[in-house]
């Protein structure tokens, strides 16, 4: 079968390839990222200006004018050793040092986190004209099953009938939405990438994108015309038994 319902019909929600929550992921992700490359700059900023105070010497500074205060001249003299001092500035700087490093840390995994988010699935290239001699229920449920774990694409396969020895007749592929309540059609590449032997000519290099197999929201029959399936990736119309 194919579709001459315009793909613009697809709820992309409703397919895991377009969870919805993959924009909010993006959102979140991003900035995240954007927070934690802000916020490592201005601890690196804290601990350069520390550094700097620290190599500066202690020296004595004395009060305003003592005769303001009626007081003889005298100097402040400062809480801690040299040593202390020291120490206090060496722990503190590392300390931001170290947090610093720690949001550059979380930025990059981030980054990867938005890179593997946005990148373009790949389908294993050993299923390459896995059907080409024919279906059955398990390889249908062995094939497209793997697929929807590693695409995160759920696809069906619809057998004419359903009787005493299985499903049988003509059968077809179609995308199943998350709820299970619609089916669009499978159009693109991927039906002939794994219908053609490898080794013939006609044979597509590549299924495509993911994106590219949804097409229109098949409207002949729904899942309240199934007569059965097998809880997998195999669903009949008619029940012969």
């Amino acid at each position: 079968m194919t579709s001459d319902i315009d793909s613009r019909t697809v709820d992309f929600k409703e397919i895991d390839l377009y969870a919805e929550d993959t924009d909010d992921k993006r959102y979140v992700w991003n900035d995240g990222r954007k927070t934690a490359d802000s916020t490592a700059a201005e601890l690196w900023e804290v601990a350069q200006k520390l550094t700097a105070l620290r190599r500066l010497p202690l020296k004595p500074v004395p009060y305003s004018d003592p005769g303001e205060w009626f007081e003889p001249s005298r100097v402040p003299t400062f809480p801690f050793t040299l040593d202390t001092v020291e120490q206090m500035f060496g722990t503190l700087i590392g300390h931001i040092q170290l947090m610093a490093y720690r949001y550059e840390d979380e930025s990059r995994e981030l980054t990867q986190a938005l890179a593997e988010l946005d990148a373009p699935l790949e389908v294993p290239t050993e299923l390459r004209g896995c059907m080409s001699e024919g279906y059955t229920p398990e390889k249908v449920n062995s094939v497209l099953g793997h697929l929807a774990n590693v695409c995160g694409v759920r696809i069906v396969c619809v057998w004419e009938r359903f009787g005493a020895y299985g499903f049988a007749g003509n059968c077809d592929f179609y995308i199943e939405s998350n709820s299970g309540e619609a089916l669009y059609y499978l159009v693109g590449g991927l039906r002939a990438w794994l219908n053609t032997s490898a080794d013939d000519p006609q044979s597509p290099a590549t299924p495509g994108e993911p994106a590219s197999w949804v097409g229109g929201l098949v409207s002949e029959f729904t899942h309240a015309d199934f007569a059965g399936g097998d809880n997998s990736h195999n669903y009949a119309i008619h029940n012969n038994e």
